[in-house]
Formats: structure tokens, sequence, C-alpha cells
């Protein structure tokens, strides 16, 4: 059996020193974070030179890649900034196969500004769900044409926060 960790369990001040605590440890298999390389989890950019790096030092330590967090609000009543973590997250979900990974994780968000992982009484309301809806139909589509498959955990605090409604996602989705 093979079991992996998150790369952010290791606070590290570089790509090579967080990778190496991943290898010391006995972790052959890693949940990614860009920040673990320097970057923002969805940097606005990411550079070809970079993607080799990282796919690099994966390759020379034998791990790998299970998923890339792609983690923003996808709720977020800040229309402006969803629609901007939106566009990196495409970026991020179109790049995911050359970093090594056909697994990008999301977080399907709250109606809290402030925090991402605080519940908030519209999470429950249907245009919650709608905003939902429409940041994950233009997020589907790329997946489905790099792919990438998304995957989205039910999080207590956030818009999915049970199976059963991770189930109607799905049927919604048409995914």
């Amino acid at each position: 059996m093979e079991i992996g960790i998150f790369a952010r369990t290791f606070p590290a001040d570089c790509l090579e020193q967080n990778l190496d605590a991943v290898e010391d440890s006995g972790f052959g298999i890693v949940h990614f974070n860009l920040k673990c390389a320097g970057l923002e989890s969805l940097p606005a950019e990411i550079r070809e030179s970079r993607i080799h790096d990282i796919r690099i030092q994966f390759e020379i330590r034998d791990l790998k890649m299970a998923a890339i967090s792609g983690t923003f609000n996808a709720i977020d009543p800040d229309l402006g900034l969803r629609k901007r973590m939106t566009e990196r997250c495409v970026r991020l979900i179109e790049e995911a196969p050359s970093l090594g990974t056909h697994v990008v994780t999301l977080c399907t968000g709250t109606r809290d500004p402030g925090n991402m992982w605080r519940a908030h009484p519209g999470n429950d309301s249907p245009e919650a769900w709608k905003d939902l809806l429409e940041t994950l139909s233009r997020l589907v589509p790329i997946a489905e044409e790099s792919g990438v498959v998304l995957g989205i955990e039910p999080e207590l605090a956030n818009v999915i926060n049970s199976a059963e409604k991770a189930r109607r996602l799905l049927d919604d989705l048409q995914s």
C-alpha cells in the first residue's frame, strides 16, 4: 500500500527542501500546492521553465504528484475576484498534465468574504448554488479537454458540505 501526503504539511523555504522533507518522511505520493514551489497557489502565470523544474524535482526523488491544489473560493461574493481566480484555475488545469498530474482539487467555497473555510448562512442559498454551477461550468470543459479530473471534497463550511450535495452537483453538471 502507498500512502500520500499533502506537501504543505512540510513547511520549507523552497521546493527542493519541501520535496526532500516529503522523501525523508518516507512518502512517495504527494498532493501538491504551488506555494511549495514559492508561487501563489493559483498564480497569474506559470513559466514553462518553472513547470519543467517542478517536474524534474519530483522525478529525481521518484515522487508522484497525485493531485495539485486549485483552491479558491468558487462562490466568492466578490464577482471580479471570483472570475479572476476562475481564470487562474483554468490555466492550472491546462498545465496540470505538464506538472505530472491529472487531478486538480477544488474548494467549492463560502459566502464568507474573509475566510473560504468559514461557514456562512448564504452557502445554502439558491444564488450560491447558481454561482458554483457557473464557476464549474467554466472549469469542467477545460478539465475534460485537458484529461484532468476535478476533485471536490465536501467541506462542512462550504457550499458542498455533504455527500448528498456532491451527488446533486454531479447531476446538475451532468458529469
